[in-house]
């Protein structure tokens, strides 16, 4: 057997504490048998199409999940397919190596003893409470360790995150509902305003709220803050990050208001919440008056670019796509007009058929940059636009976007930007 050290506190644990706390007793434990990660490897050759391939036949996920970790796999230069016991992660690594060597590509796959615990894993270890009722899990990334937590409802407003929940069998939503749940878990965000009020909302309908997060997305912030309003029931700190937890409380100072400016309205957290970011702005007063058509907004945000194309007469119908919930319910408050159409969606998949396409792509889902995003973007718009229809984009002057966008039309132009942006009317799309 092993030695598990637990700890509990009735007062605020000192700010030097370690990983495990304070030890103030040892339990006897039943040692689990090890689990082994299974890891694919990045190579210059194997075809991205094949990796999708082999992570849904293999590892059981589906056609979005494999090509966010391809993409993962492709940035990173490794990602975790799966955990598995070791028989069953040998079986896997057998089954991928086999398939790339039949198909002569030199894709790699491995695997390694898990040894890491979560932060909620030790946290439970240490004195948090297993719940007895439901728990709502909010904002978390995919791949959280939920801990064997059962009667789980995730709250997750981004749509490819949302989808690779429900996916995995979780039932989802994109607000906190708002009634009673035993534990309430808040993922930290990389807005300190829209975490705030998560916490704020959970700790008025959760018996236990537990605070999870980084460093660099602000927990330590967070923590100081609660010590202030609340009695932390206790803390646990690991891998540049902290996890503490607290009883219900009224918290209406956490509460975040929207941002009103102008004829505009936005929701705390979303991209650019109070102004109009320049980007966005420089691409609009770029666009032509004769815009015309069917047209669509991709990655539309708040709604300020889709504001924009609407005062053209010459329009005849909007789509409106966003994957941040709660930017397109700004958007639909912002963009008032009967030839919008609003959809939250992933615009990587979305199919369309329009004579324009204007964005102003994201090119980071956490604090990393991401220019795959932006490329997914750009054969997206090539997918949906008519034969002689136009893509317009704007970008981060360092972002490579320039090879995808000869890669996918005919014709490109580079119109004139600024320091910061650069400015692309593409046209005549390629078809194959």
């Amino acid at each position: 057997y092993i030695v598990t050290t637990y700890w509990t506190m009735a007062a605020d644990p000192p700010e030097d504490e370690g990983d495990f706390g304070i030890a103030l007793d040892t339990r006897p434990q039943t040692k689990r048998p090890p689990l082994y990660k299974v890891m694919i490897l990045n190579d210059d050759y194997t075809p991205m199409e094949f990796v999708i391939m082999v992570l849904e036949r293999y590892f059981g996920l589906t056609h979005q999940e494999s090509f966010e970790l391809m993409l993962t796999v492709h940035k990173k230069g490794l990602a975790v397919a799966g955990i598995y016991s070791r028989e069953i992660a040998e079986t896997k690594v057998t089954q991928v190596s086999d398939m790339a060597q039949l198909h002569e590509h030199p894709l790699q796959c491995t695997m390694e003893k898990e040894e890491d615990m979560s932060r909620l894993s030790l946290a439970f270890d240490a004195g948090l409470s297993r719940p007895d009722g439901p728990v709502a899990i909010l904002h978390p990334y995919v791949g959280f360790d939920i801990s064997g937590l059962t009667d789980v409802l995730i709250v997750q407003p981004f749509f490819p995150s949302n989808l690779a929940w429900k996916n995995q069998g979780f039932t989802c939503d994109v607000v906190p509902p708002r009634h009673s749940f035993s534990l309430a878990i808040v993922c930290c965000t990389r807005s300190k305003q829209q975490t705030s009020d998560l916490i704020a909302q959970a700790a008025a309908h959760a018996d236990i709220v537990v605070v999870d997060g980084q460093k660099t997305d602000g927990i330590d912030s967070h923590y100081k803050t609660l010590r202030k309003l609340v009695s932390i029931r206790g803390s646990v700190t690991k891998g540049h990050g902290r996890l503490f937890w607290f009883a219900k409380a009224d918290l209406p100072s956490l509460q975040a208001l929207d941002q009103v400016f102008g004829s505009f309205i936005t929701k705390p957290g979303v991209f650019s919440a109070g102004a109009v970011d320049q980007a966005s702005l420089l691409l609009a007063n770029a666009l032509p008056s004769h815009l015309a058509g069917d047209v669509a907004d991709f990655g539309a945000g708040w709604g300020y670019l889709s504001s924009r194309i609407l005062s053209r007469d010459s329009i005849t119908k909007l789509d409106v796509l966003e994957a941040d919930f709660l930017a397109l319910k700004s958007a639909k408050q912002n963009v008032k007009d009967a030839r919008a159409e609003f959809y939250w969606t992933d615009v990587a998949t979305w199919n369309g058929s329009y004579d324009a396409v204007v964005m102003n792509p994201p090119f980071h889902t956490t604090r990393e940059g991401d220019p795959e995003l932006g490329r997914s973007f750009i054969a997206a718009g090539k997918r949906c636009l008519k034969p002689k229809g136009s893509l317009w984009l704007v970008a981060n002057r360092h972002l490579p976007y320039e090879a995808a966008l000869d890669q996918c039309f005919s014709k490109v132009v580079e119109l004139p930007g600024t320091g910061r942006f650069k400015l692309f009317h593409a046209s005549r799309p390629k078809r194959k």
